[in-house]
């Protein structure tokens, strides 16, 4: 697996645990303030922030972090016709969609 397919695992872990999804914010502490998503009071985040956190956690460069993150807006574009990830991310009814679109991206890098 490479490292841009283990980001994009790695992130989809991150906000599929229950409770540690977010929206209008990068991140949330325990009572809901906003924080950095690098913060050690961080426990929600949202698709974004979650990802940031995942490739700080991974020690993952920043090429294989562009790489990750161009196969997501790859897969954002064709299955919901938007380039962002964070309106994508607020507009989102259920975290199982944001989740997905993580998953398909791993698999797209994978399958080359």
């Amino acid at each position: 697996m490479t490292p841009a397919e283990t980001l994009l695992r790695r992130t989809a872990d991150i906000i599929a645990a229950p409770g540690t999804w977010t929206k209008k914010a990068y991140a949330r502490t325990a009572d809901g303030a906003v924080c950095a998503p690098s913060s050690r009071f961080a426990c929600q985040w949202c698709a974004d922030g979650a990802m940031w956190k995942a490739q700080w956690d991974l020690g993952i460069s920043t090429p294989s972090y562009d790489r990750a993150r161009g196969a997501l807006l790859a897969v954002l574009q064709k299955r919901h016709g938007t380039l962002s990830i964070v309106n994508f991310n607020d507009a989102a009814q259920d975290v199982a969609l944001v989740v997905a679109v993580f998953r398909e991206a791993a698999e797209d890098l994978a399958r080359g």
